[in-house]
């Protein structure tokens, strides 16, 4: 009866133990491989920057803007999403330039790829912060007006000491209209590719709630965002780069994005990092 019990006791051990064994193994299978999370959707605010034909003389003004944000996260270490947005863009420039200064209305769309470091970074599964870098291409159509003309409609002087006057010659100061569309006065389309570059970190809150706080240079193919500014006419009419204008124009834009994420897959893991070998 004794040797009975003994064995039936030690089966019931060893029956705990393995069942111990698997759901330990279970636990950390789900760790180390996470439920995959649906794509999100987010609603952005941040500001732009100019940079343009005399970027290196003169700074851009901040202007603000907004995006709206579908995000996808691939994988560990890739993410792709797609932005719509817009903002203004705008300059300001010192004495007889003060013509050129611009607001610029613009509206664009991209799409970007992600490239994330928590795998070079050996980053927790469960990390809250995940640093990325982004890249992608995209649309940009854009409108931009002049500030030119008084409120009844005379042209303001500019003067090199810096000065602002009427049609009678006295001192004014300009308002805040920018009402001269440079459309009416172009012979060019007022849209452009654009391919943002940037750097950010994606914050994983809970399970729904995640942000995106990141810096985005925009590079164009156009040089007229802000109008003829560093160009001249030939005796044909035509509009020429001047010598020192040998760059096309580009803009930032810093946002922070609050992004709604639909949940987890339960039907998809995360595949799991394994850290190489390293042989000596």
């Amino acid at each position: 009866m004794i040797k009975k019990f003994t064995i039936l006791l030690l089966l019931i051990l060893f029956s705990v133990t393995v069942f111990a064994q698997f759901g330990n193994g279970k636990r950390s299978y789900y760790r180390n491989n996470p439920l995959k999370k649906k794509p999100g959707i987010g609603l952005g605010v941040g500001a732009t920057q100019f940079f343009g034909d005399l970027g290196s003389s003169t700074n851009g003004e901040i202007r603000p803007a907004a995006n709206l944000k579908v995000d996808y996260r691939l994988s560990r270490s890739f993410g792709i999403e797609l932005n719509l947005g817009g903002g203004i863009l705008a300059e300001t420039y010192p004495g007889m330039l003060a013509a050129n200064n611009f607001e610029s209305y613009y509206g664009q769309g991209h799409l970007n790829v992600r490239y994330h470091f928590d795998n070079i970074l050996r980053l927790s599964s469960t990390t809250i912060a995940s640093p990325f870098l982004t890249a992608g291409v995209g649309y940009m159509v854009f409108d931009t007006y002049y500030n030119i003309k008084d409120e009844d409609g005379n042209l303001y002087q500019f003067n090199d000491d810096g000065t602002v006057t009427n049609i009678d010659g006295e001192e004014v100061t300009r308002d805040n209209n920018f009402e001269t569309a440079l459309s009416e006065n172009s012979d060019f389309a007022m849209n452009t590719p654009i391919f943002p570059l940037g750097m950010g970190v994606k914050f994983h809150f809970t399970e729904h709630i995640e942000l995106i706080a990141e810096g985005m240079a925009y590079y164009t193919t156009h040089d007229k965002i802000d109008g003829y500014l560093a160009f001249h006419q030939n005796a044909d009419g035509d509009w020429l780069q001047n010598e020192n204008n040998n760059a096309n124009d580009s803009y930032f834009y810093g946002s922070i994005t609050f992004i709604y994420n639909l949940g987890f897959n339960p039907k998809r893991r995360a595949k799991r990092y394994v850290p190489p070998i390293r042989r000596r």
